[in-house]
């Protein structure tokens, strides 16, 4: 509301391993924790029915919602409470964690999170570079994020929905 810099924002996404489409997300500027999984589920689950009132550029819909049977976690500290233990349980929700040394496991995950730093943020004023790149650049990415959270949410709606969901997933 004051225009001020809120700081990094994060995203937390649960994805559909078999159609690789994105269930729910949760953007926030806390760290990585049981919070903002605890958002991206519960986003998952639901309706997406707001997203034309809230975002009428956006031009299909996005009919993912429902119960999840399994939710598959790497070893993030994040995924590793017993608060998400309870929630799982409660929601009747099988909670499995990938075994610790074999990424190959969780490379759906890690491909999307490329697909959104390449496609999506790249170009974006503010966006952070590789600590390799920004040793050579004298860039500090505070001084030129230049978006407000509802214009990234904004973009981040079109983009899940009208560009992601539609190409052709790799």
């Amino acid at each position: 509301e004051s225009g001020s810099p809120l700081g990094r924002p994060w995203i937390s996404a649960l994805l559909d391993y078999k159609s690789k489409s994105i269930l729910g997300f949760y953007i926030g500027f806390e760290p990585p924790s049981y919070l903002s999984v605890a958002h991206a589920l519960y986003h998952a689950i639901s309706s997406k029915s707001y997203v034309k009132e809230l975002y009428p550029e956006v031009e299909n819909d996005w009919l993912c919602c429902g119960k999840i049977a399994v939710l598959v976690c790497d070893r993030g500290k994040e995924f590793e409470s017993f608060s998400l233990e309870d929630a799982c349980d409660d929601l009747n929700i099988s909670l499995q964690a990938n075994p610790g040394k074999h990424p190959w496991y969780k490379g759906s995950v890690e491909r999307y999170f490329q697909t959104v730093n390449q496609k999506l943020l790249k170009d974006q004023p503010g966006v952070v570079l590789g600590s390799s790149l920004s040793k050579i650049i004298d860039y500090d990415p505070t001084k030129h994020a230049v978006i407000s959270l509802d214009a990234l949410l904004s973009i981040f709606h079109i983009w899940v929905i009208d560009i992601y969901k539609c190409d052709k997933v790799s």
